[in-house]
């Protein structure tokens, strides 16, 4: 009985030091920026458009934790028209 409990013990010990150990952050991906709603970019003469439309894709990318490496491939999806061959 006493083996039973010292069992009870230790994965008890175990379960409360793997809740308590900080956690790497889930990778986001297309699906999980998307959640997000971004808005599409066609093309504009305003550069303040486009500077407003690119950092506001990046707050969604950072906020969604897609992955650096990825960040182009997933930005590409929300371009249209003549912003799509850049």
């Amino acid at each position: 009985m006493r083996d039973g409990l010292i069992v009870v013990q230790q994965t008890t010990t175990v379960a409360i030091e793997r809740a308590a150990a900080p956690r790497e952050p889930k990778l986001g991906n297309v699906s999980d920026f998307r959640r997000l709603q971004p808005t599409t970019f066609a093309e504009t003469e305003k550069l303040l458009d486009t500077e407003q439309c690119l950092v506001d894709m990046t707050n969604l990318l950072n906020a969604a934790h897609v992955p650096k490496d990825d960040q182009v491939e997933v930005i590409k999806n929300q371009l249209t028209d003549v912003a799509r061959t850049w």
